[in-house]
């Protein structure tokens, strides 16, 4: 039983200290670095809520190729919020885009 505490408690260490800190992509992200771009609009929704808040980030190979910092915008026609995102790249197709999502 104190073994399952011990792995319980360093489980929650780590999130806590993996995710808890805000991840400053934008201190990693140079757009000028690449020669190509594309724009993406994205709504995020977490166990059926809708985000209004937060970073939205789009990564190639573990590498940051574009971010939205200051949360969504409201799209009246929709009435929704999206984030815009430009991706950036160097190639014109080929590459699988994954995101990531942070939000305090």
């Amino acid at each position: 039983m104190t073994r399952i505490i011990h792995y319980i408690s360093a489980l929650i260490l780590l999130i806590n200290l993996g995710f808890s800190q805000d991840p400053n992509w934008e201190d990693d992200f140079v757009p000028q670095d690449y020669e190509f771009s594309a724009n993406i609009v994205a709504q995020i929704h977490i166990d059926g809520a809708e985000q209004t808040a937060g970073k939205l980030a789009a990564f190639v190979d573990g590498e940051i190729r574009a971010v939205d910092s200051d949360g969504a915008l409201y799209f009246p026609p929709g009435d929704t919020n999206v984030y815009e995102l430009t991706i950036w790249s160097n190639e014109l197709s080929g590459e699988t885009v994954t995101f990531a999502f942070y939000d305090d």
